[in-house]
This record gives structure tokens, sequence and C-alpha cells, in this order.
């Protein structure tokens, strides 16, 4: 393959330059890399001007600019927001820098975004512009766009006839200069909404500065152990502000990325291993996909870092990860094994909040997941006035630093009592020991408050993806007969496993304290436990769906 050539102390230099904004940092990785492409693609894009297997540095900074030249031509005023929704691909990333370079507002939207809640979304970023493809147009969202207030529609490529006012780019790109000025962009300038996963309710659209971002991106050079002659492995969403920030870091640092329009478990696996890719970095969820379909057929010595954002891996999930690969080999022979980096975080924060690396060797597990770093946020468990507690004692994550959000898009009230002096509640319980080490018991909405008291269901999970039956496990409250809230468990077994429920329930309650001893176990198909945007699972949408059927009559499910 052909390595990035770029110039001397590039990461350095990145991260020293004052300069650097998120609508000029194409031009300035163009300017630092000689050579060598950047992007590897499983898929083309559907663009003229861009290669269909890899892109480097100046190829992508072409297409930036072409994309903002239309835009403007469509008459993109200064913060202007455009939104994109469509196929899942890494151009999400692409299109996004084009419109801020062109000084619009990026408002990327995750494409399995229902149209109800699509038209709301649209309606309250104020979107003037979207950009889609004809089959996601064709899909849904033909219905609900002559009533939108969106003025025009930009396609990739063309929709045929159409009832709303557009542009197609695969027509427009060809005669569109490769030349473009970028805005000037303050540390307070807005530069794109990114949306939450919904898992309390409609998705929040988080707002998101210039000075933010960028701080972000210095930190992430800072402390990125691997060199651009690591090959990486990213799968989205990539409408996710992880996913823009990785994707970033990988364009200026030079470093190599892979990256897969779609997740499939056998495609990823197969192509670390046809590629020698030596880090991965996707959502808990796509190492769920791929602990279920298996890692031992396949060849993944070439691993050094398996690496999670947003929500905290589960154990089981980073045992069989660590087993494969290597961090560091003498001779060929590993001498420390893979690694599994999780990375916790929210969009709201915009960096993660607190990292834990997990070996092979690894025993500190029990919903630890990690500690502060000096390039992070600072962190603090404090009570409901912000007060932080002493080590052992559980309350809230409270975060405070630069890289934090500017706040919900035309929702400030949502705000009300999470933000003290500057620290930001995440929504989550838990507690520090006195080792500096944060462990995570629960979303504070998915608390069961039982008679006995308050119990958290994430170690519960835990504890319930240690049998070797369980595929997934998401505990919640219901109620029993006489009106108090248990809990109880929804278990989707592994495949080809056929067992009772009550056998499970037992064997379960003897691993489980008292006051969490589970009420029912009901076994549920993967498809029946709803999920965000994002992967989580919706544990609200979870009580409503099963709470008639745990109180009823005791489970019992099996499944072929």
């Amino acid at each position: 393959m052909d390595w990035v050539r770029t110039r001397r102390f590039n990461r350095f230099r990145f991260t020293l330059d004052s300069k650097l904004t998120l609508a000029n940092v194409a031009d300035k990785a163009a300017a630092a890399h000689h050579s060598g492409a950047v992007f590897y693609l499983n898929e083309p894009l559907p663009y003229s001007g861009l290669p269909e297997q890899t892109v480097s540095a100046k190829e992508m900074l072409g297409f930036v600019n072409r994309v903002g030249n239309v835009l403007l031509s469509a008459g993109l005023k200064r913060f202007d927001r455009v939104a994109l929704y469509k196929t899942h691909s890494p151009d999400y990333f692409f299109l996004g820098l084009a419109i801020v370079k062109a000084g619009g507002i990026a408002v990327p939207i995750n494409p399995r975004m229902p149209h109800r809640d699509l038209r709301n979304y649209l309606a309250h970023t104020g979107a003037r512009f979207v950009i889609t493809d004809p089959e996601t147009f064709s899909g849904g969202v033909q219905e609900l766009a002559p009533s939108s207030n969106v003025e025009k529609w930009i396609f990739t490529s063309s929709p045929g006839a159409v009832s709303v006012s557009s542009v197609v780019l695969s027509q427009e790109l060809p005669r569109a200069s490769d030349q473009l000025e970028p805005v000037d962009l303050a540390s307070d300038s807005d530069v794109m909404i990114v949306h939450t996963s919904g898992t309390t309710g409609f998705p929040k659209g988080v707002l998101i500065g210039n000075g933010g971002i960028m701080t972000a991106l210095r930190a992430n050079l800072a402390i990125q152990p691997f060199s651009r002659k690591n090959k990486a492995l990213f799968i989205g969403p990539y409408n996710h502000y992880a996913t823009y920030l990785g994707m970033m870091t990988s364009l200026v640092g030079g470093a190599p990325v892979w990256v897969h329009s779609h997740f499939d478990a056998e495609s990823v696996l197969r192509t670390i291993e046809r590629e020698r890719i030596s880090v991965y970095v996707g959502f808990p969820d796509t190492y769920l996909k791929m602990y279920h379909h298996g890692l031992d057929k396949y060849d993944l010595s070439s691993m050094r870092a398996w690496m999670s954002a947003a929500d905290a891996s589960h154990e089981v999930h980073i045992r069989a990860f660590t087993q494969h690969g290597a961090l560091f080999r003498v001779f060929g022979r590993p001498v420390i094994r893979a690694v599994f980096v999780d990375a916790w975080g929210t969009s709201e924060l915009g960096f993660f909040g607190l990292t834990r690396i997990s070996t092979s060797g690894t025993n500190l597990y029990g919903r630890c997941i990690g500690r502060t770093s000096i390039f992070g946020h600072k962190v603090k468990i404090a009570d409901e006035a912000g007060r932080e507690l002493k080590p052992g004692q559980v309350g809230r994550f409270m975060v405070k630093g630069p890289m934090l959000f500017k706040g919900y898009w035309n929702a400030h009230d949502r705000l009300h009592g999470v933000v003290i002096d500057g620290w930001w509640w995440t929504g989550d319980v838990g507690y520090r020991d006195g080792a500096g080490r944060f462990y995570q018991l629960d979303r504070a909405v998915d608390v069961i408050e039982t008679r006995q008291g308050p119990v958290y269901t994430l170690p519960i999970e835990e504890q319930l993806l240690k049998f070797p039956e369980v595929g997934e496990a998401v505990v919640f409250g219901v109620s029993d007969t006489a009106g108090n809230t248990v809990p109880s468990a929804v278990i989707n077994l592994k495949p080809g496993v056929v067992m009772d429920a009550a056998d499970l329930l037992r064997r379960a309650n003897q691993k489980l304290d008292a006051k969490n001893a589970l009420h029912q176990i009901a076994f549920v198909e993967e498809e029946q436990i709803p999920r965000g945007l994002t992967g989580k699972v919706l544990k609200r949408q979870v009580r409503e769906r099963f709470a008639n059927l745990l109180t009823g009559e005791q489970a019992r499910a099996s499944v072929a």
C-alpha cells in the first residue's frame, strides 16, 4: 500500500496550531501530506472526482471545495443549517466538512431515525437544506418533503422527477470550482448540531462549537499512541460526533483508515484478516455482533488495540477480544497481548470522559469504566446540589471541561438542574473508589426503586452475561401483583441454545444479593429488544413492551 508521506513532526505541529478550525482542517491536512491515501473505502461513493477505492487528503479537499461551491450556488448563507440524511457511508464526514467550510452548520442525522421524528427534527433545527440520496428519499422521505420547511433538497445523484426544489450533486460537481476559501471561525462559532441516541425520548440537538471540537482534536492527537504505520478500521455511525472526531484525527495525522459503509460482522472480521488491520474502532453493539458471530475462525493476530466509543463495553466481550492480537511483539512473539480501550462519553462531552485500558490479564471489572486523563475532562461524583461525594458514595457523574457542548439547540430548558457551576450531569449514577477509578451503576432513569432501596441494573446485566447460554440481557423494573417494583429481565439466548427460563432464574439468583434478586426472566428474540439510533437498548421501551408479559404468569420461553 501507499503509506501517507507527511511533514516532519506533523502531529506535534497540528497540536500546537492555534489557527486550526473545522473550516480549514481539510486545507491544512492536504498541505501537510505529500502523498498517499488516508481513507480506504469498501464501497465506491457516488461522486465524480473521487477515486473508487482510496481517497487522499488532497482528493478529499477537492471534493470538499466542490461541494461547498455547489452549496453556495444553491443559496447557502452564513450559519444556515444543512442536514445530512442519507444512506450510511463515510461521505457524511466529507460532506460535513464542506458544509462548515462554506459557512453553514452541519446537521448530520442517523439514517435510522424514523420519518416521523425526522420531520420534527428538521423543523426543530430549522434546516434550510437537506443532502440525501434517491434511495433514502424514495423510501418515505418524499411524503414528508413537500410539507417541510426545507427550501432545497440536494441529491447525491439524480432522483428522477420530484416535486421539491432540488440540486443534483453528480451533475453539479464536475463544473464546480475546486477552490474555496474557508470561512473564518471563532472559538465559539457554531459548527455542528449532532443528535443524541434518543434513550430518554426524542433525540436532542447537541450544539458543537468550533473551539470545543478543535480542542478535542488536539487532545486526540496528543494521546493517540499509534503511528502512521498502523492500519485502522472504523465502523460508524458516520453521523455521530465520535466518528467525525476519529476520522478527522486520521485525516490530520495521516493514519490510514478503512471505512465500511455498512456493518456486517463477517465482512469486518475478514477485512481485519485480509488487510492486517491493527486498530479497530466501533461502538459496543458492533462488538456484541462480532462476539456472537465468532472470532476464533479468523486470523486476528495483526490487531494491537480494540477501541470502543460511547457506552462502556461488557466484561465478557473485553475478555474475548483481548485474546486476539498483540500490542507488542519481540521476534514475532507476543509480549503484551492486544489491549481493549474503552472511551466512555457522550456527544455532549465532545471528548471521552473516562478511559479504561484492559488486557488479557485484567481482573478488575465490576462496571469500572476507567479514570480521567490529563488531556480530557474533569469528572466527579456529586450529590443533587453538585457537591462532590467521598469515594464509595453513590451519586451523579458530573463533567466539566473546554470540550463540553454549548447547549441543546432550541431546548435550553433541558439544561435546568443538570448544569451547576459549569459541571454537567451526564444522567449516569455511580461512584469513585479511593484509587480514582470510576464505576457506572446505571442511568438515573433506569434505577429500580424497590422497597429495599435502589437496585442498579448494569451490574446485574454483567452477572447475567457471564452465563454461557446468555447472549444479551436487559434488566428493568416491573410491578408485581402487590404493586411493588421488582427487578426482572429479558434475555436473548445465544444461537442454538434451548433452556428453561425458571432454571436460569434460579441459577442467576444464586449469584445475586437478595436485594438484586430477579423476580422473573423471559426469553426474547434479538429483534424484540428495542434500540436507539446508535444501537443502545431503549429501556423505557423495554419497560413498556414487556411489563404485562412479566407481571402475568410465570415467564417460560426457549429459543431454538
